[in-house]
């Protein structure tokens, strides 16, 4: 068996999933990944955060129980406040504060959202980001390759639709 391929599970992917907010090829490319053995699907506590700003608690808990069936990438601090009281002792000097280099070079390109969940994913060696995010996060990364390759390594964002394609390649 191929060695596992981590791919890290964005938001919009589970939210869409329970309001069928899908395109019938992208379904079809979840379906394909959902038969894979080669992929483990991951995601971050910041996902579940997310999930649980929802304000119809029905659909919170359809979320929330989703959430529950990735495995968590662990947590990485990622910025600290140079504020006192927020970082703990002897982690910095009073009244410093410290951000993550590539959480930092994410938001420069993506929304602090975005930049959080994909940083988590390279943090966490994530050989791929599953999003259906076209605007904020896919069309932002086209033609940027070099300068995101500095910040992601081999971490790839992808849609479903593009993460099967990429898959069967592998394959041929």
């Amino acid at each position: 068996m191929a060695t596992a391929k981590r791919v890290y599970v964005d938001t919009n992917i589970v939210s869409r999933l329970v309001d069928y907010r899908i395109t019938d090829e992208t379904g079809q490319a979840l379906a394909v990944l959902a038969r894979r053995s080669d992929i483990v699907l991951v995601t971050s506590e910041k996902t579940r955060a997310e999930v649980l700003r929802t304000k119809n608690s029905k659909r919170a808990a359809v979320l929330e129980l989703l959430v529950t069936l990735f495995k968590k990438v662990p947590f990485e601090r990622l910025e600290v406040s140079g504020a006192i009281g927020s970082a703990a002792i002897g982690e910095l000097a009073i009244g410093g504060s410290w951000t993550d280099p590539t959480f930092a070079g994410l938001r420069m390109i993506f929304d602090s959202d975005d930049a959080e969940h994909i940083a988590r994913a390279v943090k966490a060696g994530c050989n791929f980001f599953l999003t259906l995010d076209e605007t904020s996060i896919l069309s932002r990364a086209a033609g940027r390759e070099p300068e995101l390759a500095t910040l992601l390594g081999s971490l790839r964002l992808v849609s479903p639709v593009q993460l099967a394609a990429e898959l069967d390649k592998m394959e041929a």
